[in-house]
């Protein structure tokens, strides 16, 4: 619990706010996993069901050579993406996770069906592999743009001296599709579907086209790191994310709330909240409202969002503006997401 209490704790970066009555505070708060999959979830598949490619139409040139290239790269990088959502849901102490392997079942077609999902055959797989929920690769491509333009070029001479001549730039650029989506048998639902594109881009130059494409060398690796880069972002999906939060605090009205704003900037926020709570017994319901928002800011910055819930509508009541209704209502909604975000976080495998 003590790891999972260190990445609740908020963080904090000041800032100095364009408006002179007041100052920044960037919190860092934990939010719920974009996709909350139910804790009956245990046993999950991972299946590339992506239709495979036909060979590509014979093109002369440049561009058969880059699209017999593609061809290959695309196969890679599936695989890449794919070992790195397994490797990702491995991490998660929730899940049991197996690669599946449906090479030549009808299964690929049928998730990818323009009629609709096949629940049956979809049941049947969970079935036979003993799955709670099915994690598919439903779509990868990678479409190459290859464009050619005259240039200069440093080479070397017969003397072995530097010398400029014609050459040819060539620039590939790759738009990378991916869609994925999690099927859950029980329910025949699709629990969650993510699109995912990326763009490559590669330059070199040459004497002549097929030199400056030699130049480029192999694009493996680049288009494996960007399938790697999804599988991850995908499994990630299913844990809380770290979000950045921008408040405002007040820094003028009265002496105290000066100095705590001169005290808080230098992350001295116990001296500061010291201040504010002097002031949060005034007897101007404008200053008094005041103290108290910054109190609540100061509660939100430590992890307290009861405490600041509490200060924020004590705010609201002396302000009584919409920026104080807005806050109160944000702080509101944190609190209703709190207990999902601490449930998320207590089923995943922290190291001490």
């Amino acid at each position: 619990m003590k790891q999972i209490a260190k990445l609740l704790m908020v963080g904090v970066v000041l800032f100095v706010s364009s408006c002179g009555s007041k100052q920044q505070l960037a919190i860092k708060s934990m939010e719920p996993a974009k996709v909350d999959l139910s804790a009956k979830i245990v046993r999950v598949g991972v299946l590339n069901s992506v239709e495979p490619e036909e060979q590509p139409k014979a093109t002369k040139g440049i561009e058969g050579l880059v699209a017999i290239e593609d061809q290959w790269l695309i196969q890679q990088a599936q695989n890449a993406a794919l070992e790195a959502l397994v490797s990702e849901l491995r991490e998660d102490n929730r899940f049991e996770v197996e690669l599946l392997d449906v090479s030549g079942n009808e299964l690929r077609k049928l998730l990818n069906d323009s009629e609709g999902t096949s629940w049956e055959k979809i049941k049947t797989l969970c079935t036979t592999h003993d799955i709670d929920a099915l994690f598919s690769l439903t779509h990868f491509d990678a479409e190459t743009e290859v464009s050619l333009r005259k240039t200069k070029m440093e080479q070397l001479n017969m003397m072995r001296e530097k010398e400029k001549v014609s050459a040819q730039e060539i620039t590939l650029e790759t738009l990378i599709q991916n869609n994925w989506k999690i099927y859950d048998p029980v329910h025949e639902k699709i629990i969650d579907e993510y699109a995912y594109d990326q763009q490559l881009v590669a330059k070199a130059k040459g004497i002549d086209p097929i030199a400056a494409l030699r130049a480029i060398g192999s694009r493996k690796d680049s288009l494996m790191s960007k399938g790697k880069l999804v599988g991850n972002s995908f499994g990630e999906r299913l844990k809380p994310y770290e979000r950045k939060i921008i408040r405002e605090y007040f820094v003028k009205g009265t002496d105290n709330l000066v100095k705590a704003g001169e005290i808080l900037a230098s992350g001295d926020i116990d001296s500061a909240a010291a201040l504010w709570r002097k002031d949060a017994e005034n007897s101007n319901k404008k200053i008094k409202g005041r103290a108290c928002h910054n109190m609540a800011v100061g509660m939100e910055f430590e992890g307290k969002l009861i405490a600041a819930h509490e200060w924020a509508t004590k705010a609201n009541q002396n302000l009584n503006d919409k920026a104080s209704q807005s806050y109160l209502k944000e702080l509101e909604n944190r609190l209703d997401r709190q207990p999902i975000v601490e449930a998320q976080m207590a089923n995943l495998n922290f190291e001490d």
